[in-house]
């Protein structure tokens, strides 16, 4: 998947907006950051002084961009004569309900459009990398003959590579649940300040936050890989109640997971950002449920006996779920195929097995075990699978909250000793006893990357506890 993504206006200009092509599913994406138009056309250069030729009816003249038109690259404007090669038409200029046309984008919308849509069979962003915007403002009468000769483009599969640990946060009090996106690049949090509590992110190598300034309170964000460098999947009381929203990092676009008719929360979601899983809380009890990202449909509630499930963990594309069940006396993990629509009971023991972690295949699952260690399995076939043991040893005290990297190889979590919480992790290629990353203070609620070489952790050094990143250092064979 590699998204294209260009740029027009500024928030001075009061007008900014994206239009971002998506490769894999063959559509425009176009979101309006400050202000509204009516969207009429694109045009498209492939950056020659020669045209390849196109044929624009005379009923159609309005939506021309002959002549000089502004060039917009980082929020600053030039006026250039572009020349055309063709054009994509999705609507007249003017009209007396404007707000009602199909190409009409208010402040903070996103619209998806289809080739068949702009009228167009194939497109190559590759070739006409010069995307012109040809619409009117909100009265019908403002002529935007807008360009981005050059996209952001986004390949998706690029990594971050942590060589040191870093602090990345320092403001007045704690940061919770912290999470790495799958490809290291983005770390968000959630944190208190001012009285709100709000959804943080930035890189994980340090430098700006972003906040995602919503109404009432968002926590427990979790991270994707994809798209882009991550999308954030967290709890929220905007729409009243308990709601799961996901927000795309790369196209600053938020998406509210419909409504179940209960209270939703503990999210998971997949590495590719395709799905999430969340615990959904009703008259019916407590259940998981598992949406495809973007979707109209409901939920999909996984079926079963219980009514005392939670706490899920989805693998990295969306068919995997491995959850709580409280529903044998005790809590017990299950995992769900999607793709075959089976459930499978992975633990039985006397006390409560929580925890969960699964990675991004579906092959290793790690869970934290009633006595408080570590335990490992491995799926060998579908529904069928092996336990390996307790990988815990060497580390001190209660293990807890486990995590594997995506590529099934490292595990991370905390052990506690003395009343003293720090991190270890264990490598599977080499076994043995789990390593100690050793830090002054308490680190709670370790996260690592899809390959293994990053982590990030929160840690009271400083008397409060701040989100850090640091390399692994078991991984000594990645290279970039």
């Amino acid at each position: 998947m590699t998204i294209y993504t260009w740029e027009y206006g500024s928030a001075g200009a009061g007008l900014q907006f994206t239009i971002a092509y998506d490769n894999a599913t063959s559509e425009f994406r176009v979101t309006s950051l400050t202000g509204s138009f009516d969207l009429n056309a694109l045009w498209f250069s492939d950056g020659n002084t020669a045209s390849d030729g196109y044929v624009l009816v005379k009923s159609d003249n309005s939506l021309n961009m002959n002549g000089p038109n502004t060039v917009w690259e980082d929020g600053i404007s030039s006026s250039q004569t572009i020349v055309w090669d063709t054009f994509a038409k999705l609507s007249k200029t003017g009209g007396a309900n404007v707000e009602g046309k199909i190409g009409f984008i208010s402040q903070g919308e996103t619209q998806t459009f289809t080739l068949a849509a702009l009228g167009l069979t194939t497109f190559d962003p590759d070739t006409y990398s010069t995307l012109g915007v040809r619409a009117t403002s909100v009265n019908g009468t403002g002529e935007i003959k807008w360009v981005d000769a050059a996209p952001d483009v986004d390949e998706g599969d690029h990594v971050c590579v942590l060589t040191a640990t870093t602090q990345l946060t320092g403001v007045a009090g704690n940061e919770l649940s912290s999470d790495l996106a799958g490809n290291a690049c983005l770390v968000a949090y959630s944190s208190t300040r001012a009285g709100a509590t709000d959804i943080y992110f930035q890189s994980s190598q340090g430098g700006p936050e972003t906040q995602l300034a919503l109404p009432g309170t968002q926590t427990d964000p979790h991270m994707s890989g994809d798209p882009g460098d991550g999308a954030i999947v967290f709890t929220s009381d905007e729409l009243g109640g308990s709601r799961i929203n996901v927000y795309d990092t790369s196209q600053a676009v938020l998406t509210y997971v419909p409504d179940t008719g209960g209270l939703q929360s503990h999210p998971d979601i997949s590495n590719d950002g395709t799905h999430v899983v969340f615990t959904n809380v009703s008259g019916s009890g407590s259940q998981i449920a598992w949406w495809e990202v973007g979707s109209n449909d409901a939920p999909f509630v996984i079926p079963g006996g219980s009514t005392s499930r939670d706490n899920g963990s989805i693998s990295g594309d969306g068919r995997f779920v491995v959850f709580e069940d409280g529903g044998f006396g005790n809590k017990e993990i299950l995992v769900y195929d999607t793709q075959t629509a089976t459930t499978t009971r992975l633990t039985l023991n006397p006390g409560d097995d929580v925890n969960p972690s699964i990675s991004d295949d579906g092959s290793y699952i790690v869970v934290q075990s009633a006595n408080s260690d570590v335990l490992l399995f491995q799926q060998t076939s579908p529904g069928v699978f092996v336990a390996l043991g307790d990988i815990s040893s060497g580390a001190n005290g209660a293990e807890v909250n486990p995590e594997i990297s995506g590529d099934g190889r490292f595990v991370v979590f905390t052990g506690t000793v003395n009343g003293e919480t720090d991190l270890y992790v264990w490598d599977r290629t080499f076994g043995g006893p789990a390593t100690e990353i050793s830090m002054l203070g308490e680190q709670r609620n370790a996260h690592i990357s899809t390959d293994g070489q990053g982590i990030s952790f929160e840690s009271d050094v400083g008397g409060q506890f701040e989100v850090f990143t640091a390399p692994n250092p078991l991984n000594d064979d990645f290279s970039v």
